[in-house]
């Protein structure tokens, strides 16, 4: 279920919930040319301070100082209005946006389908070292197709990819060619193992390899035979 907010509702919302974290095929005419960002969210308190009390759904982890200082810097980047803004439904995904449509006066559509992966009992691991290992793990085990499952509660690859490639193969294939890029903000460990799978010129080797930090950048662009990496945080697929 996607929502669509306009500029002052958005406000108000955003405000009040800080206060309160192998390449498909393509089977139809793409747009040839058209570019898109996948946009890591900036810093939030699921980074700095996860408490595996509080699970991660929506309003729970809101952006630090620096994540909104981050999110300015993201919107700066961008010259034009992006022809869509997307974004994940957690708090700190859409604080990220927000920046964006602020600064454009654009509306933000908001996708479940963008949401972190659910990791089940790792993220509920009360050492935050201990946690981010067991995360990794899994992570790097999803792209070396070493197993499909997750840890137990959480979802499986097949369970992401089910939610998560469908959707942006429709999004995707309803840009616009031309200078306007179409913006989705999401989340690192679902950018990361999803990459492979998205883009023909990434390998899980290169996306296991190339972490992506907070609001990193992946951008990519429609081709005949469906979306490439052009630049993946600062670093280029073979």
């Amino acid at each position: 279920m996607k929502s669509v907010l306009g500029a002052a509702t958005r406000r108000n919302i955003v405000a009040s919930l800080a206060v309160t974290a192998a390449t498909p095929g393509w089977a139809w005419a793409q747009p040839v040319g058209a570019e898109f960002w996948l946009v890591r969210h900036g810093e939030s308190f699921v980074n700095t301070a996860p408490d595996p009390a509080i699970p991660d759904t929506g309003v729970s982890y809101p952006l630090t100082t620096a994540g909104f200082k981050q999110a300015q810097l993201l919107a700066d980047k961008l010259d034009v209005s992006p022809q869509i803004l997307t974004a994940s439904t957690r708090v700190r995904a859409i604080q990220t946006a927000d920046a964006v449509a602020l600064k454009f006066g654009m509306e933000m559509t908001l996708a479940p389908e963008l949401v972190e992966i659910d990791f089940g009992a790792a993220g509920q691991i009360s050492d935050k070292v201990a946690m981010m290992t067991e995360v990794r793990r899994i992570c790097a085990d999803w792209l070396l197709e070493r197993r499909d499952a997750g840890a137990p509660g959480g979802e499986t690859l097949s369970l992401v990819k089910e939610r998560y490639l469908p959707f942006m193969r429709s999004r995707l294939s309803a840009l616009r060619a031309g200078p306007t890029p179409g913006v989705f903000v999401m989340h690192g460990a679902l950018m990361s193992v999803t990459g492979p799978a998205l883009f023909a010129n990434v390998t899980p080797q290169f996306a296991l390899t190339h972490p992506l930090a907070n609001c990193a950048v992946i951008r990519g662009r429609m081709t005949p035979s469906g979306p490439i990496c052009i630049d993946w945080a600062g670093a280029t697929p073979a």
